[in-house]
Parts: structure tokens; sequence; C-alpha cells
């Protein structure tokens, strides 16, 4: 059955027209509950509104009428969360988990003394959402609430460990005999770069080194020689000043146990 504009019902229960009384005009009648066959608002149709039959029943004489109004039917809008939904909500976290991370870092307090942060080395670990989303797509709410966690890694370098390693580098590489002027070793380094896991720097050490006379050597060298051989003999290693005593004398004594020799340990430039 359906209206004139084409809004169809059916039964909900079975029924069997009366036959007609024609001696007494007399139609068959009976009363039969009906919905619409779509849900919805648009089966509520007014009082007699319902009034066409199929063709077979119209052939046979079959009429349809609602006496009454039809009513109950209604649409019921329900927000109900999608997959994009959830992919929106990971990707807005998602950024603002490298906003906070970026605040973190850019945190001086976040970075312990004496050491020097690399923005570059962060990473963030696998993020844990929470609730989960097998539990939020698909049920229907206007809203949904996400947390998202994450731990964090970043490198952080002593440098001055750095500057140490190169002084021991330089100081690795001296003869038994040499010794670095004032025990200071001056590096010089690049801006750390990373690369993967690790931090790397250009490190440049240099230091002021002298050879650490033999004194025994020199005091045979310089044994009954003259004031003038034994200055040229001890040029070499710096500046030469001898004393003789008494003054008259010209020429060391040849007995090593009466010459004393004294080197004075270079320091380092001002």
């Amino acid at each position: 059955m359906s209206t004139a504009d084409g809004e169809d019902f059916e039964t909900t229960a079975a029924a069997v027209i009366p036959r007609a009384d024609f001696a007494t005009s007399t139609p068959g009648a009976v009363d039969v509950p009906v919905r619409a066959s779509r849900a919805g608002p648009r089966g509520n149709v007014d009082a007699d509104a319902i009034t066409i039959v199929p063709a077979g029943l119209a052939g046979q004489l079959v009429s349809v009428r609602n006496p009454d109004p039809i009513t109950g039917g209604r649409r019921i809008e329900e927000r109900v969360v999608q997959q994009s939904d959830w992919d929106d909500a990971v990707e807005q976290l998602d950024a603002m988990l490298e906003i906070e991370l970026a605040a973190k870092l850019n945190d001086p307090e976040t970075t312990p003394l004496g050491l020097t942060l690399f923005f570059e080395s962060a990473q963030t670990g696998s993020p844990e959402i929470v609730p989960s989303q097998e539990t939020v797509v698909g049920t229907a709410a206007e809203s949904f609430d996400l947390t998202m966690n994450s731990t964090a890694t970043v490198t952080a370098v002593n440098e001055g460990l750095v500057d140490e390693l190169a002084g021991e580098r330089v100081r690795s590489t001296l003869q038994d005999d040499q010794v670095i002027v004032g025990d200071e070793v001056q590096p010089s380094r690049s801006p750390g770069l990373v690369e993967r896991e690790s931090i790397v720097y250009d490190v440049a050490a240099s230091a002021q080194v002298f050879n650490d006379p033999n004194l025994p050597a020199l005091v045979a060298l310089v044994r009954g020689k003259s004031i003038a051989e034994a200055e040229s003999i001890l040029a070499p290693y710096g500046m030469v000043d001898i004393a003789m005593w008494p003054e008259f004398v010209d020429r060391l004594p040849d007995q090593t146990a009466r010459i004393s020799l004294v080197v004075v340990t270079p320091s380092a430039r001002p």
C-alpha cells in the first residue's frame, strides 16, 4: 500500500478480508496494523493518505484507507567516531608532542650543568595512546579524549672531557726526555656535529715542549773547558749563565764533582 506521493506501507499481521454482501451492498472490511516500509519521519502521514493498493488487489475491488494519522516515525542522528577522526586526533597530538619536546629542550633546567645539549639528536620513542583505537573508533560519541605519552632521548656532551682527551693524546706522543712547558696544552675544536648516535668533533691541540737535558752528560761535556767553550756547548739548550769561583779562573774544573749545573725549567709565555 502507498500514498499518492509514493510512500510505501506494509501490514505487520496477516488479515483476511470478509466477503462482501452484495444483497445489502455491504463491503467486507478488516482492520490490520501497518508500518512504513522505510524508517524515518516520511512515514508520518495524515489520515486517509494511504489510498493506493497493488494492481492485483485493485482489480478485485479491494481498497484501503487509514482512518487515523500514521505517527511515530522519526530520524535519530548519532555521531560515530570514524577512523579519520582518530587519525586527525593522533596527528594533532603528535604535533603537540614535538612542541612540548622543543619547549623542554629549550628549558635551561633540562640540561645538567656543564653539558652541551644537541637538539638535532633528540628522538621520541613509540608513543603510547590511551584509550586504544579499538575502543574508540566506531563508538557513538560527540567527542572523545586521547592522551599521548612518549619518552624522548637527547645527547648532551661534557666538552671539557673532549679537551682533556686532546691533552692526553698530545702527552702520549712525548718522548721520554720531553716535557710540556707549564704542563699546558691548548686545545681547539669545531662545534660538535651529530652523526647518528654520536657527536663528532674536529680537534687540534698544541703545546710548547722542551727536551729535559741529561745533566751528568752535559757536565761531562763541559768539564775542563773554557768559559767560551762551555757556553758554546750549552747554548743549544737555551740561555747560558756561567758563574766561576774564584772569579779569575777562566776554565771549568776538570773534576765533575766541582761543577754544579742547574737547569731552569722554562715557563709558558704570558
